[in-house]
């Protein structure tokens, strides 16, 4: 463990020691995870934990947003450290963390010290797993890293801590990859092992419940966010082609992203040009699907390799891409990920290789272990080093002192321009954006853009508003335009936070915390309801006089109160508008009693 922890100390050196540097990545660690993550980090300084975001889309649950990583031991290093160090950090403990689990399962299946090394050392340095870093999208590394512990925890009798390593991956930020490895453990057990799904079915049920805190609000999101409905073109998006499946065995010089003169788009290779385990592992898993042995675990490994390409390439086909529209499938946003089913049946297979000629190979051991070396971790490691060099990440994260003063933490809205390539940055100035970048926003905001602009104005992760002098911006409390590379300008109308209507004063709004809302003045007599610029949510609560008023929808998108009964018309009030997620005690209680179970149980079966 020692040769593996300088190896990858040694990779990624000048990201963890620079001052100021982090891993190169081609946007999404500095476009949404660092803003995130601060957004989290400083809340939970603060002394709260964050259930809601209002910096972009007009607001989105926070709670339910996995990425957050809220519940992740890991992502609590950006509490204790700066976080763009923090996040460095988090990528080498993960490339790290996914090698030793490789070396593991490697071993207890079998195999030879060395030989294990190699195959785990392989899967951590693969491609596919470090492209996730030079994407910038830590939460993807994260949760590849965490395949190997739960099929050595599934495979080998601890349904226990496999529950553990569940809910560890689920908190982990993607749960994406958790529910594709599930689908390869499936397919494992019918071919080699039924009795395999009853302990996968234990821990399921336990993982139930040590993730409940996060899987409860998180559903809720899901189900109320633009993946229940978007168009087919978007689940089709990032589908595996031919062309892209050439890469997995060379890549043209001048043809990836870090070439000069690239053409294509970067996020297109990461996702889908990554299927590599290095020419050892090749050789050793072709040597697998002729080893006599392991016959049912073979043909398992390459009915993942099979089922991996078919699901990452449904997308591009006419004929088959109808199923990215059927039932979880709908969910899926990048199909290329499926290549995560070949990658670990290429990884099995391997395995297989090697099992079989080690015993012949250990006669020569030195010569063999050098060769295995040249093949696989010697090329990969030559290829690494240029994806997991060191970038200034400070250049991408300055605040304009000026622009801070204008609009930080004051109680209106922002409209960055859509040609901002970083328009979530208005999260370090606490100010309210209505477009925004994520993979994941509420149902019905793309409607209220498009009424807004009179045209369509957003897709899967992005909204491009551009028209600020509409009602409907008005109504969101839109103040100020940042534009691209000038001063900020006003939006050409005065929204507020709230509002009675044309032609009624509108009272004061007082943003206390991002889930905690004052509301007080004069109600006038024209108006009967109280228009507010939140997104009409469950978990949204308002209260007056020490009882609760009823939230209505609004303009089909936000929220209303009605006056409050007994409220004369010029009457004074106060009113209290909270944010707590669904069912939010409930779920605490149940997952502390869970963990306390989980940890008891554990403690025991050690004594």
């Amino acid at each position: 463990m020692g040769v593996w922890t300088a190896s990858v100390g040694g990779l990624v050196a000048g990201a963890l020691l620079l001052p100021g540097a982090a891993l190169l990545n081609f946007g999404d660690l500095f476009a949404y995870h660092y803003p995130l993550r601060h957004l989290v980090q400083s809340s939970l300084q603060a002394g709260r934990l964050p259930f809601w975001n209002p910096y972009i889309f007009g607001g989105v649950p926070l709670l339910g947003d996995t990425q957050a990583a809220l519940f992740y031991p890991i992502s609590l290093l950006g509490y204790f450290f700066p976080l763009l160090k923090a996040l460095s950090w988090d990528s080498a403990f993960h490339l790290w963390w996914a090698g030793v689990g490789g070396f593991l399962l490697a071993r207890r299946s079998g195999l030879a010290g060395a030989w294990a090394l190699l195959l785990g050392a392989s899967y951590a340095l693969s491609p596919f797993l470090v492209y996730r870093s030079t994407e910038g999208i830590p939460t993807l590394l994260a949760s590849l890293s965490w395949i190997p512990w739960v099929w050595l925890f599934w495979l080998y009798g601890r349904p226990l801590y496999l529950a553990g390593a569940w809910a560890l991956q689920f908190f982990s930020g993607h749960p994406q990859f958790m529910a594709l490895n599930g689908a390869a453990m499936i397919l494992w057990a019918l071919v080699t092992d039924r009795r395999l799904l009853m302990p996968a079915a234990a821990a399921g049920a336990a993982f139930l419940a040590l993730g409940i805190v996060l899987w409860m609000p998180a559903a809720e999101f899901v189900g109320r966010s633009i993946r229940t409905y978007w168009p087919a073109i978007y689940s089709n998006a990032y589908s595996l082609t031919p062309r892209e499946a050439l890469s997995w065995f060379y890549v043209p010089p001048g043809e990836t992203p870090l070439s000069p003169g690239y053409r294509g788009l970067p996020s297109v290779f990461f996702e889908s040009s990554g299927l590599w385990l290095g020419g050892g592992c090749l050789l050793a898993g072709l040597w697998g699907l002729a080893a006599p042995g392991r016959r049912r675990a073979r043909s398992a490994a390459a009915l993942l390799v099979a089922a991996g390409i078919f699901l990452a390439g449904i997308g591009s086909s006419e004929r088959l891409s109808f199923l990215l529209r059927m039932g979880p499938l709908r969910f899926i946003r990048t199909p290329a990920r499926g290549l995560v089913l070949s990658l670990w049946g290429f990884w099995w297979l391997a395995l297989a290789g090697l099992s079989d000629a080690g015993p012949r190979l250990s006669k020569s051991w030195p010569r063999a272990a050098l060769a295995a070396a040249a093949l696989s971790l010697g090329l990969l490691w030559t290829w690494d080093r240029d994806y997991l060099g060191a970038q200034d990440g400070e250049r991408f994260l300055r605040i304009n002192p000026d622009l801070a003063a204008l609009v930080g933490g004051r109680p209106f809205r922002v409209l960055t321009d859509p040609g901002l390539a970083n328009q979530d940055k208005t999260m370090l100035y606490r100010a309210m954006n209505v477009n925004g970048y994520a993979p994941t926003y509420l149902r019905g905001y793309p409607e209220y853009a498009a009424a807004s602009e009179g045209r369509a104005a957003a897709d899967q992760s992005r909204t491009y508003l551009r028209n600020a002098a509409t009602s409907r911006m008005r109504d969101l409390g839109l103040r100020f335009v940042i534009p691209s590379g000038a001063r900020p300008v006003h939006a050409g109308v005065r929204g507020t936070l709230a509002s009675f209507g044309e032609g009624a004063a509108p009272p004061t709004v007082a943003v206390e915390t991002p889930e905690t809302w004052r509301i007080t003045g004069r109600w006038p007599a024209s108006s009967e309801a109280l228009h507010l610029s939140q997104p009409f949510y469950p978990g949204w609560r308002a209260y007056a006089d020490g009882g609760e008023l009823p939230l209505r929808p609004w303009r089909g998108y936000l929220s209303q109160v009605e006056r409050p009964a007994g409220l004369p018309a010029g009457g004074s009030f106060d009113i209290l508008l909270r944010f707590v997620p669904t069912d939010w005690t409930a779920a605490v209680l149940a997952g502390l009693g869970a963990w306390l179970a989980w940890f008891a149980v554990l403690s025991g079966a050690a004594a």
